[in-house]
């Protein structure tokens, strides 16, 4: 579905990461992890055509209509019309806060969708809350201020849902939550890989959840991709930087970052 080939990003003379190989099966969980600063988001950002590689290939398997395309190739207008394939949650949910629920879910269905009647938008608004698990009538009209951080999230998914992405990009989807609405966010996660059969690429630094949710895991550190695998290959790793982050000890090669 994905394939990263010799995937570069640099910011002026600093090297975020380079040399990048990955692979992302049709419908799988990929996880990212690293520690802070080292490219996670950077990289989820390339692969949602926002950033813009300064070298390599994003290839994206668009199906027997549209083939296969390469992100970092496209022109802006190519690549406008392929974002719709591509749905991110960001960290916060980013909601528009002057907007209610129903319109922030409905947004992109306006910009993409003009021909649609405000039935037919009504009832794919009520539908993709029902779906992630939202109580519909009691939630469609409150605005983002009078949601927990849970529901915001839920929100923003079911926004990012709106198009039927072919691929999810979640930034950080367990950050501010009690461990009890991550467990749900985490059950959200794999519906949308059973049910809807979307393809998951999510960026995080919570272990636990990475590790109950994800088909495979990747670990970014230095500029490089040191680990890539199961999650059970992942946590029983011998690589001491793999380790000390997946255990969260204080003494390691890790220590040091800033």
């Amino acid at each position: 579905m994905i394939e990263i080939r010799d995937l570069a990003f640099h910011r002026g003379e600093q090297v975020i990461f380079e040399g990048l190989d990955l692979h992302v099966a049709e419908g799988e969980v990929l996880s990212v992890i690293g520690p802070s600063g080292c490219g996670k988001t950077t990289l989820l950002k390339c692969l949602a055509g926002l950033d813009r590689p300064s070298a390599g290939s994003i290839f994206l398997n668009l199906g027997e209509d549209d083939g296969r395309v390469d992100l970092a190739a496209l022109n802006e207008e190519r690549l406008n019309e392929v974002r719709r394939e591509i749905g991110m949650v960001f960290q916060y949910a980013a909601l528009f806060d002057s907007l209610s629920v129903r319109e922030n879910v409905a947004f992109p269905m306006y910009r993409f969708w003009p021909d649609r009647s405000e039935a037919e938008i009504d009832a794919e608004v009520r539908r993709l809350l029902a779906q992630v698990g939202l109580p519909v009538d009691t939630t469609i009209g409150k605005m983002p201020a009078e949601l927990s951080g849970g529901m915001r999230k839920r929100v923003g998914l079911a926004r990012s849902l709106a198009l039927q992405p072919r691929v999810l990009l979640y930034d950080e989807p367990s950050s501010g939550l009690d461990p009890i609405s991550a467990a749900s966010i985490d059950r959200l996660i794999l519906s949308m890989r059973d049910q809807v059969g979307v393809t998951s690429v999510v960026v995080s630094h919570h272990v636990a959840n990475v590790l109950r949710t994800s088909d495979t895991v990747a670990m970014l550190y230095g500029g490089g991709l040191i680990a890539v695998g199961p999650p059970d290959e992942i946590a029983e790793s011998a690589d001491e930087r793999v380790r000390q982050f997946i255990t969260g000890s204080a003494e390691g090669p890790l220590t040091d970052i800033d």
